[in-house]
């Protein structure tokens, strides 16, 4: 059985190294927001993965993050989101209720 995540396609600008390695340098996202990236970490190939996929750990926004490339273009993965942030309790807490309990 293959599992997959959920994968939500992306822009992206490139720049190409004088050997040829293509480089992200911004996500774009469908909205038109957009992300510089600071630096590429690490690109590596996904062997489990049948289509070809790429993983490129790159760093936006000091922090380490993962885009991804296949025979279709470039995605990211949309991991589900858990029901305390759903319902806005962002920490995972309780409510705090305005009685005191």
């Amino acid at each position: 059985m293959t599992f997959y995540l959920p994968r939500r396609y992306v822009s992206v600008n490139t720049e190409r190294s004088r050997a040829g390695i293509e480089f992200p340098t911004k996500v774009i996202w469908h909205d038109g927001r957009s992300w510089e990236i600071e630096k590429t970490l690490c690109i590596q190939p996904l062997p489990n993965l049948t289509d070809g996929s790429v993983c490129f750990t790159v760093i936006i926004g000091g922090k380490e993050k993962h885009i991804y490339k296949d025979h279709k273009g470039w995605y990211v993965v949309i991991l589900p989101m858990p029901q305390h942030m759903r319902e806005g309790n962002l920490l995972g807490r309780k409510p705090v209720l305005g009685n005191g309990e």
